[in-house]
């Protein structure tokens, strides 16, 4: 019964808000045109790179880096 009373007070705070974001035209969660600049991937993933270039796996760079492989493989389609 109470966790039935906690699950309908969260719904009801979340369309609350939800309808007054939506009056109020603002955009919620990540915005959708976020990207880095190629400098700035180049700047924060210079090691990855240079790893990449030099041929070595996705995974065992992401072993070595300790960056994940999805954003190894977005390094990888830039560059």
């Amino acid at each position: 019964m109470e966790r039935l009373t906690i699950k309908e007070r969260m719904a009801s705070g979340r369309d609350q808000y939800i309808a007054k974001c939506r009056k109020e035209g603002i955009k919620m969660g990540r915005p959708s045109n976020y990207r880095k600049s190629e400098d700035a991937y180049r700047q924060q993933y210079s090691k990855e790179i240079s790893l990449l270039h030099k041929g070595i796996s996705l995974r065992n760079t992401s072993a070595i880096t300790g960056t994940s492989i999805n954003t190894l493989r977005k390094i990888k389609d830039l560059f």
